[in-house]
């Protein structure tokens, strides 16, 4: 929209003036009042030119305000990942603390009912003691820690709304892509995915599946799931399928500019039950 209204006001101001140009010739050749008249007319397009300016950098300001709101957005994403896989380790480390300081006593008890050949009583025993962890246990699927406490908080996502999810990572500590790009490119793929599940009416249950690794110094990222089989395109354009038109459907776009912007290339097919985003990034 941005570049459009910037085409078009300066087509506009060019074609007014032509206009005021044969008015004004026209108007010195016939009017008795000509000098009085090409004052107002050289006055009235002066201010022309300056709202049209005024316009100009008021939409320019306007789209940067935009895309900072869009970076503070990501980068809150990021402190909250962050503050959830902080909360989830320390959740893990005080059940190891926790069953640490057990673990003496749980072996004296095992000891003496085994060495009592008390079995039953030790079986039992253990079926009551189980793995002494808390159900949200503490997952790791890559040592990158941003990426992995994203796919932490989508799989959380995905379990709530009953949606399948896999997931094969098999990524470094350390990527030649900014943690902030990294977010942008899974965290909207990912997000597009639960929602094409979420309102898909197909029988199946719904699923989502993630494959992730370095190939040949290529960050590769695949992801694929089902769907209802409706898609909005407009010359080869996905477009979103909710109300909020103009504050939604920068998720394609903004992977697309991001995974461009590190040389990289992409690709998004569908067929008339799954919908498959593919992703590579060369890297150092």
């Amino acid at each position: 929209m941005f570049s459009s209204l910037n085409m078009f006001i300066p087509i506009f101001i060019f074609i007014l003036l032509i206009v005021k140009n044969y008015s004004f010739f026209f108007i010195l050749n016939f009017s008795k009042h000509s000098h009085l008249v090409s004052t107002m007319f050289l006055t009235s397009s002066l201010i022309e030119i300056f709202f049209c300016i005024f316009i100009i950098i008021g939409i320019s300001k306007a789209y940067d305000l935009s895309i900072y709101k869009h970076k503070n957005k990501i980068l809150n994403m990021q402190y909250e990942l962050q503050v959830s896989n902080l909360n989830q380790l320390e959740e893990y480390q005080s059940d190891i603390r926790r069953i640490s300081h057990d673990i003496i006593n749980h072996k004296i008890i095992l000891y003496n009912l085994i060495k009592n050949e008390d079995y039953t009583e030790a079986l039992k025993y253990l079926e009551k003691f189980g793995t002494g962890f808390n159900s949200t246990n503490y997952e790791v699927f890559t040592n990158h820690k941003i990426l992995n406490a994203l796919f932490l908080k989508k799989k959380e996502i995905c379990i709530s709304n009953n949606i399948n999810i896999t997931l094969d990572i098999n990524i470094p500590t350390k990527v030649e892509i900014s943690d902030f790009d990294l977010c942008i490119i899974i965290g909207n793929l990912i997000d597009n995915s639960i929602d094409a599940c979420k309102k898909s009416k197909n029988e199946k249950p719904s699923y989502i599946n993630i494959k992730s690794k370095i190939i040949n110094n290529n960050f590769v990222f695949e992801i694929k799931n089902n769907f209802d089989g409706l898609i909005k395109t407009e010359k080869k354009i996905f477009l979103t399928s909710k109300k909020d038109s103009i504050n939604h459907g920068f998720g394609l776009s903004n992977v697309k500019s991001t995974v461009l912007k590190y040389n990289g290339c992409y690709e998004f097919s569908f067929d008339s039950n799954e919908f498959s985003s593919f992703v590579m990034i060369p890297i150092k």
